[in-house]
């Protein structure tokens, strides 16, 4: 369970103005997390979370690598800011919201209910919901790399971590993390940081390799 202060329930007013951030610096309303390279294409990144590509740590020093990775990015990412705002999500055949999964409703408590959407036409038979949910997380609090673990098993997925303005989007898979910077010049820097993190073919519209990522 999470320690009293660790994980924080913004307000309203916070979620009505991460909204509106949200919006103008991503440009969708629905805010899939894998519809963000498509969207945000040309400020995009992908990281890899372990050498030579490796998709699934296996042993702890493995984790040790793929946690300190995604850690890096994070630290970079967020210029200091002691609070990152992590989304989670739930998934129905309904608009209604439902909860999340037992390991999230464990890990991050009491979460803000963000937005509820879905790209299915109204005449489809079977529709499907996501729930989007935002919690306030400390950069140095035990929650953080255990929702990445979790994110690395597979147990959770969709997981987005940005800061109250939206500026940037740090998206962990299993594998590694899409990263959505504010500039194309913030993207080649971070990529030129992060050098050997990056797929073997590079990342669109990147000087370093001019090579385009599939």
């Amino acid at each position: 369970m999470s320690e009293p202060g660790a994980v924080r329930r913004p307000t309203p007013s916070e979620v009505a103005a991460f909204d509106a951030a949200w919006t103008r610096n991503t440009g969708t309303e629905l805010p899939y997390a894998h519809w963000l390279r498509a969207t945000c294409h040309e400020r995009w990144v992908r990281l890899h979370s372990l050498p030579e590509s490796k998709q699934y740590p296996d042993t702890e020093a493995e984790y040790a690598v793929m946690l300190t990775r995604y850690l890096a990015e994070l630290d970079e990412l967020r210029a200091g800011a002691d609070d990152l705002w992590v989304v989670t999500s739930s998934y129905s055949s309904a608009a209604r919201p439902v909860r999340r999964s037992a390991a999230l409703v464990e890990l991050l408590p009491r979460p803000r209910l963000w937005r509820s959407f879905t790209e299915d036409d109204e005449d489809e038979e079977y529709r499907i919901w996501t729930h989007h949910y935002l919690s306030v997380v400390r950069r140095d609090g035990p929650e953080l790399p255990r929702l990445l673990r979790l994110v690395a098993d597979e147990v959770v997925s969709g997981v987005m971590i940005t800061v109250p303005a939206a500026t940037w989007v740090h998206h962990p898979y299993d594998g590694g993390a899409d990263l959505i910077l504010p500039t194309t010049a913030e993207r080649d820097r971070i990529a030129g940081m992060f050098t050997d993190w990056l797929p073997a073919q590079g990342f669109p519209g990147a000087c370093l390799t001019g090579c385009v990522h599939s």
